[in-house]
């Protein structure tokens, strides 16, 4: 440092000798290490990110120069499962330079509404109103922002659902979905509400509404079957799921996904023979794969304890 002030490199070592004597003094090191050797930054926050504790200790990683909203937005993703509070106050400071990120607002409807019983999510009553307001208003300020998008709608749902009032939040999806042309991710949106407040028969429209989006391709079309068979697999309904996963096979049988899915749900279901030719299939395509070989031969001795003879696949 003594010889070039200016080196970003030597910076990010100091940080690491003093991550912990003094993770304050660490954490200066890696923001000048970032400021002085931008092209460090990713490197240097997979790292100096475990120092963050709350939100003052982020704003003191952020870098200045060029880096600093990509650091930003860096710090915020890498905090959001672990300081959901902190997450929502580094997403405020990067929508007060970009107020329609979207990436910024899906993180802080993400965070309160994980967040809605938490005493930094209070509002004056102590009541979770501070941040169910601020989510719901987040998730109009996106429809608004993109009326043609049915993530607006989707966010607001979410939030409702976690302020305990999922059949509301299903009922007004549901009434708004069907006019979206990208509407796929609202319906699994969907079923993850309804899987998470137990409500079976909203599971089944949402996963039946899944399997009939228009797709672009078989591929597409697989996938949305595939999610439609695992929302149906959530709720406990095998042979449900089963329907799915046969047609996602059929559009697309290059996906080794929906094979398995297929043969894990035959399996569920008691239909042994065809877990059995799934599972024999899988195994020719992956050799190296034990446990598809594994799997195929426990089918067999089901089939054969229940007195048939497995078939010759």
């Amino acid at each position: 440092v003594e010889r070039a002030a200016v080196y970003g490199p030597v910076h990010m070592i100091i940080g690491r000798a003093l991550w912990q004597v003094s993770p304050s003094q660490a954490r200066m090191e890696y923001r000048l290490a970032m400021t002085q050797a931008p092209e460090l930054q990713s490197y240097v926050l997979k790292e100096a990110v475990n120092l963050v504790g709350n939100y003052e200790d982020a704003r003191t990683l952020v870098p200045e120069g060029p880096g600093r909203d990509q650091g930003l937005r860096t710090i915020s993703a890498a905090v959001g499962a672990r300081l959901p509070g902190t997450q929502v106050l580094l997403d405020e400071d990067i929508l007060r330079g970009d107020p329609g990120l979207r990436e910024a607002v899906v993180r802080q409807v993400s965070s309160m509404t994980r967040s809605l019983r938490e005493p930094w999510c209070a509002g004056d009553n102590g009541e979770p109103l501070g941040c169910l307001d601020r989510a719901l208003k987040a998730a109009k300020d996106v429809t608004e922002r993109n009326p043609a998008s049915c993530e607006g709608p989707m966010l607001r749902a979410q939030a409702l659902a976690a302020a305990g009032d999922a059949k509301l939040a299903l009922d007004e999806l549901d009434a708004v979905v069907d006019k979206f042309d990208e509407r796929a991710g609202c319906l699994k949106a969907m079923a993850r509400i309804a899987n998470e407040a137990k409500l079976d028969a909203r599971v089944g429209i949402a996963a039946d509404k899944l399997a009939k989006v228009p797709c672009s391709g078989e591929r597409e079309c697989a996938a949305n079957l595939i999610a439609a068979g695992d929302a149906e697999t959530a709720a406990g309904r095998a042979l449900r799921a089963l329907v799915h996963y046969r047609r996602a096979y059929e559009r697309y049988p290059q996906t080794e996904l929906a094979l398995e899915r297929r043969a894990t749900a035959a399996a569920r279901a008691g239909l042994h023979v065809e877990a059995l030719d799934c599972f024999t299939r899988l195994a020719k395509r992956s050799p190296g794969e034990a446990r598809w070989a594994e799997a195929a031969a426990r089918e067999r001795q089901f089939l054969g304890a229940a007195g048939l003879t497995p078939p010759t696949l």
